[in-house]
């Protein structure tokens, strides 16, 4: 009879710690809510071997600190193409998102590694992520 109720017990916690894994993984997966952790992985894997999120910080490309409702190519100290500086953007989730999907969308004479991001969640965690780091 006490094995019996040992393994009702193991049961019982297993059950209940899957049930609140599944509701955890839900919560963190509400469509059109960003993962600023993934956001951060995307960095890391696309951005960073570029791209500085240090004020200032020119790299191949110009710093992403603070990106985030700057104007486009207003950066002084790199040398942007002439499409991307009269293009008179700013940087909003909007703008960001056509860039990641796709830099040439926007009329910009890139020299990047990374041509546009398929998925649809990653540019909308990195977007995410860069608002963050913006403050």
């Amino acid at each position: 009879m006490k094995a019996y109720k040992t393994k009702s017990a193991i049961l019982a916690f297993v059950l209940t710690c899957g049930i609140a894994t599944i509701t955890t993984a839900q919560e963190s997966e509400t469509p059109g809510t960003p993962d600023i952790n993934a956001g951060r992985a995307a960095f890391n894997i696309s951005c960073r071997s570029c791209d500085s999120l240090r004020a200032g910080e020119v790299m191949t490309g110009p710093s992403l600190s603070g990106i985030y409702g700057r104007r486009a190519a207003s950066e002084s100290n790199f040398s942007y193409s002439e499409l991307l500086r009269k293009l008179n953007a700013v940087w909003t989730e909007d703008t960001l998102d056509t860039y990641l999907h796709n830099p040439f969308n926007m009329g910009s004479q890139v020299n990047m590694i990374i041509h546009g991001i398929v998925d649809v969640k990653i540019p909308a965690d990195l977007i995410g992520f860069l608002k963050h780091n913006a403050r």
